[in-house]
């Protein structure tokens, strides 16, 4: 699990702006995810999310991986993904130029009919992670 938090309590404009890019092409993939699509569809609603937010070219890894036995497990990224598969769902974008960037990850288990998020318990949502802070730096 990863996340992306404002060291000040409050994100930048700038910084929210590519937050709530990242946190939509999260839920993007979301949606993807069931038994039977591939890895190959779940780069593409991540690809597909972040051109339409204007962040595609930040956008300088995988969405994710499968996790088993190793962190960064073995598994086909070609085929179908079973149900009782795990992977992560971590898009993110960077942007060296402006000293910043934003990845928020998770990991999910995935079903027929879509999946079961594993890393509950941390906010995902822009102004829960913005609370989350300012409440800890009290």
């Amino acid at each position: 699990m990863t996340r992306t938090f404002p060291v000040s309590g409050r994100f930048s404009e700038e910084q929210a702006k590519a937050y709530r890019a990242v946190y939509q092409a999260q839920e993007d993939i979301f949606a993807t995810i069931r038994a039977g699509a591939t890895m190959p569809d779940l780069q593409r609603a991540a690809e597909n999310s972040l051109r339409k937010a204007g962040y595609l070219d930040k956008f300088i890894h995988g969405f994710g991986h499968f996790v088993g036995l190793d962190v960064h497990d073995a598994g086909d990224y070609l085929g179908p993904l079973p149900a009782g598969a795990v992977i992560t769902v971590e898009p993110g974008v960077y942007l060296p130029e402006r000293g910043f960037g934003v990845r928020i990850e998770d990991e999910v288990l995935v079903t027929e009919s879509g999946y079961r998020l594993l890393t509950k318990g941390f906010p995902r949502k822009l102004e829960d992670v913005e609370r989350w802070v300012q409440e800890a730096r009290r």
